[in-house]
């Protein structure tokens, strides 16, 4: 079991490294190979699980709960980074239901995070045509990238 969470950890690092700049492919590196000594599959498992809910809760927008299109695993997403994406929302929002559903987040937090978010889509997200933009500022729903 204990090489089971070694393959994992070293292969989601290797996942995340292809993209990442140098340094933090050595941060990464550095912390893998202190991982790899120390953790179950278990541990393994719930690591890879709490870093993916962190990272759709830091990469939403505190307010309107709006997730960013694009961010980074390993270095903090610049303030300039604004665009928001309606798939990345609900796929944050698909996370963050399922985690509170197993107990990784608390379940108050998970539905009225959910309902906030919601509401600002369908009060504030612009529609063309019917449909809602794809792309939006994250903080005011505004059009970017001339989206649809």
């Amino acid at each position: 079991m204990r090489w089971i969470s070694v393959y994992v950890v070293m292969l989601t690092t290797l996942f995340s490294l292809s993209s990442a700049r140098a340094s933090d492919r050595a941060f990464a590196s550095e912390n893998s190979v202190l991982l790899a000594h120390v953790i179950t599959t278990a541990q393994a498992q719930g690591l890879i699980e709490n870093s993916a809910i962190q990272f759709f809760i830091d990469q939403s927008h505190p307010k309107t709960g709006l997730t960013r299109d694009y961010a980074n695993n390993f270095s903090q997403t610049p303030l300039t980074n604004r665009v928001a994406s309606l798939a990345s929302t609900g796929f944050s929002l698909a996370v963050l239901a399922h985690a509170a559903a197993h107990g990784k987040v608390d379940a108050v937090f998970a539905r009225d995070y959910l309902l906030k978010t919601l509401r600002f889509v369908r009060d504030s997200v612009p529609r063309r045509n019917g449909w809602m933009l794809h792309w939006v500022d994250w903080e005011d729903a505004s059009r970017v990238w001339q989206s649809e």
